[in-house]
């Protein structure tokens, strides 16, 4: 999956208006550097984590003003509330109180923290989405340390016992020094139309208000979907049947080798053994009668056979067969491209989910980014030959109206499909071909895209 939808691109709505076009140049460039920041090719494989062992992935996108570089401090006050100055009547600030410049933060939400309206028959049918989580109780006192109401909820929650699940020791435990919170996201509406949301304890709201620029923060994509259910299971939940048998069969395996592992000797009631002379490296017995049968041992081969054939099963319902023929050492490029079509028509339906659910990762955060990032920011990320254009990406109504967010097809084996296709193309025409068209060819490859060195040809 993550070899077909490597990620997305931005590109210009309508490809003929000059506006557009920039307007994409811009938002791609904002966000290769959010990219770049934000370490997304980590969090990217473990958005695929979730989606296919979980069979659900969901993530919150927000901008959180505690990240990023200071930008500066809160001024000092007196205990009238005044600003204090220094004794040359400058203005002081407050060390202690350090402000943000702010940056993205993606949250993973795991499916059973996510609640939604119990009659919905979808998450997109849901009018709201909310997140259950347990929370230090010192970051919460350092956010409310201003205002007693809420720290008396704060202080409520935290005398409260909670069972939470741990996952190093696999065991539940009483939670100690946190507070249960629930994040109520509603979305837009006509009673609303911006949304709203909630942030509430079992003792009271510690914040509400509309949506971040009216956005729904929350992106969510399943695997299969449940009839009349709004929840989706992974592809382990097909194969389980298997894996629970090869269990059982293993697990006999283990029984026969432990209580009928060893050789047996079976005798006459009236024969005797005794032990025979000691020899080195060799033991003896004495039999006095007849001669004892040896009943070998079982090690619980005949199971070896139903385990393997379960094993092929459930490698067949994964779809490993097909991850197998990668592997054969073929080096023929149409042989792999092929091969690659094919891999990819198994999955197609799976991909086109995680694909848009990319897409709407991707187009969130650049609106959070646009609306919330200052010039500072924006600058490295467009460059600074383009700061004459940061008001024009600010002050977009709805990006969707400038640019388009594609999958990024350009895996590697398209990308060779590509160089290949062009190859021909030389071979055959490339001597009747102009250098301002084969400057254009050569432009286009995906392995020889390097503007300055062919710029001359395309100087028109």
């Amino acid at each position: 999956i993550l070899t077909h939808a490597p990620g997305t691109t931005v590109g210009p709505r309508n490809e003929s208006e000059q506006g557009d076009i920039k307007a994409a140049q811009l938002n791609k460039a904002c966000w290769q550097f959010i990219q770049d920041q934000e370490k997304f090719s980590v969090k990217k494989q473990l958005f695929a984590q979730d989606f296919t062992v979980i069979g659900e992935v969901a993530c919150k996108i927000f901008w959180d003003w505690a990240k990023g570089d200071v930008i500066g401090y809160e001024p000092m006050m007196d205990e009238s509330g005044e600003q204090t100055y220094s004794d040359v009547g400058q203005p002081m600030s407050n060390p202690k109180a350090p402000i943000y410049a702010g940056g993205l933060c993606y949250e993973l939400i795991h499916p059973m923290n996510l609640i939604r309206a119990a009659w919905a028959k979808t998450i997109e049918e849901s009018p709201f989405l909310g997140v259950k989580k347990m929370v230090e109780v010192s970051v919460l006192k350092k956010k409310y340390q201003n205002d007693p109401d809420k720290m008396a909820m704060i202080q409520a929650g935290r005398d409260e016992t909670y069972k939470v699940f741990d996952g190093i020791s696999g065991e539940y435990k009483s939670s100690e020094n946190e507070v249960f919170i629930r994040e109520m996201f509603y979305r837009p509406c006509p009673d609303y139309p911006r949304g709203y949301f909630f942030i509430l304890t079992n003792n009271g709201i510690l914040e509400e208000g509309e949506l971040p620029i009216g956005k729904f923060p929350i992106v969510y994509a399943g695997w299969d979907n449940i009839q009349t259910t709004p929840r989706h299971r992974s592809h382990i939940k097909v194969i389980r049947p298997n894996q629970v048998e090869i269990n059982r069969a293993s697990s006999k395996v283990a029984e026969h080798q432990i209580t009928l592992g060893d050789d047996k000797l079976i005798t006459n009631s009236v024969s005797k053994i005794s032990q025979g002379a000691a020899i080195p490296g060799v033991r003896s017995v004495h039999v006095n009668g007849a001669a004892p049968i040896v009943l070998p041992g079982r090690s619980g081969d005949q199971y070896l056979e139903h385990i393997a054939a379960n094993i092929a099963e459930m490698y067949q319902l994964s779809f490993l067969d097909e991850d197998k023929l990668e592997k054969n050492g073929d080096l023929d490029p149409y042989a792999m491209l092929f091969r690659s079509l094919k891999q990819k028509k198994y999955f197609s339906l799976y991909i086109e989910k995680f694909e848009r659910f990319l897409v709407d990762i991707t187009d969130l955060s650049l609106r959070l980014f646009k609306a919330f990032s200052t010039e500072k920011e924006i600058i490295p990320a467009i460059g600074k030959s383009e700061i004459i254009n940061i008001p024009e990406l600010k002050k977009t109504e709805d990006i969707s109206f400038q640019i388009k967010i594609d999958p990024q097809t350009d895996d590697i084996e398209s990308k060779m499909g590509k160089q290949l296709t062009f190859n021909h193309i030389l071979q055959y025409v490339g001597p009747q071909l102009s250098s301002d068209q084969l400057g254009k060819i050569i432009r286009s490859m995906p392995y020889a895209n390097n503007e300055e060195a062919f710029s001359d040809m395309t100087i028109d």
